[in-house]
């Protein structure tokens, strides 16, 4: 039994320092015990058909939320790339930085990257995390769901 009880404790201590993705809580309110890298109750504040969802990674000590609206407008759109999470190295303004598009133009990360990318009649998605950055707008090539929306988390 208290081979059972350590197994069960260790598997958990594993999985809580794992990123995953998953859909905001009803009410929108990611409490410590759903993420541990918040100190306090966060609250999202969602309108109607707005769907959400968020990641933690507490090796990183970093979250992120992204969100997408089911009738959300699929017109073409030019965007800005934008820093979304710092990368691998955990600090905003370097090279491993990841943006908004794979398209976008990366560099030495000193003075950020600049550039533009077009969304042609595709659903957007729109996600921001603790690491630094800006909130980054993302094709989802599809409609919006849940799955989608999850997908555009960095970690």
């Amino acid at each position: 039994m208290k081979k059972q009880i350590l197994a069960v404790a260790l598997s958990s201590l594993f999985i809580s320092g794992a990123a995953f993705a998953t859909d905001l809580p009803t009410g929108g309110v990611i409490t410590p015990a759903l993420c541990a890298t918040v100190g306090e109750d966060v609250t999202i504040n969602t309108s109607a058909g707005v769907i959400g969802g968020y990641s933690c990674n507490t090796v990183g000590n970093a979250a992120a939320v992204s969100t997408c609206h089911t009738s959300g407008s699929r017109k073409t759109q030019v965007y800005t790339c934008t820093t979304v999470d710092s990368g691998p190295d955990g600090t905003a303004g370097t090279a491993d930085d990841i943006y908004n598009s794979t398209t976008c133009p990366t560099g030495d990360g000193s003075t950020g990257s600049t550039g533009e990318f077009t969304i042609t009649a595709d659903y957007k998605g729109y996600v921001a995390s603790t690491t630094g950055g800006g909130v980054g707008g993302q094709a989802l090539l599809g409609v919006c769901d849940s799955s989608k929306v999850n997908a555009l988390l960095p970690f």
